[in-house]
């Protein structure tokens, strides 16, 4: 039988995120302000300067809309994709990996799962980390060893559960 589960996590917003989004608005308000005072000077260049200030609205608004994050987990027969999807319209695949790869399941703990390497590349986020996060580490034959930190909901750990390794089907 086959199955097929997926679930999808909404990042909800951090204090940072809506300052920095503040700030990007900000920014393109101003930047679009200064064109449109501009054109008022400089009556000859208004056509370009109109141009210019609904540039920058809207990529004031792009920018600001690649922090709306949500993440998809999609398990197919055992194989778990994790995507990430910016602004409900780009879709990202973060990694791919088979439940039988999978090492150790633990609870998130920040002060252990946190990036080990100087790139970061050690270890993904594909959730908000709270105490409810899994952290899954996982032999993969190219990347070598990585942990993934993610919020499966019951559903979706049943649906792993028959392709994990024996001995970690109780830590999910």
């Amino acid at each position: 039988m086959d199955i097929f589960k997926e679930q999808l996590v909404v990042i909800k917003p951090t204090a940072k995120t809506v300052v920095v989004k503040t700030l990007i608005y900000s920014v393109a308000v101003l930047f679009a302000l200064g064109a449109i005072i501009f054109s008022f000077l400089r009556p000859a260049l208004s056509t370009i300067a109109m141009l210019i200030a609904a540039g920058a609205v809207y990529l004031g608004y792009r920018f600001a809309s690649k922090l709306n994050i949500e993440y998809e987990y999609i398990n197919t027969n055992g194989e778990v994709d994790v995507d990430c999807i910016i602004n409900k319209r780009d879709r990202q695949r973060m990694t791919t990996f088979k439940c039988s790869d999978i090492e150790d399941i633990s609870q998130y703990n920040p002060t252990v799962h946190k990036p080990k390497s100087t790139d970061g590349k050690d270890v993904y986020f594909a959730c908000t980390p709270d105490e409810e996060s899994i952290a899954l580490r996982i032999w993969h034959p190219k990347k070598g060893y990585y942990t993934i930190v993610f919020a499966p909901n019951e559903d979706f750990k049943e649906s792993m559960r028959k392709y994990l390794p024996y001995l970690l089907k109780n830590n999910l």
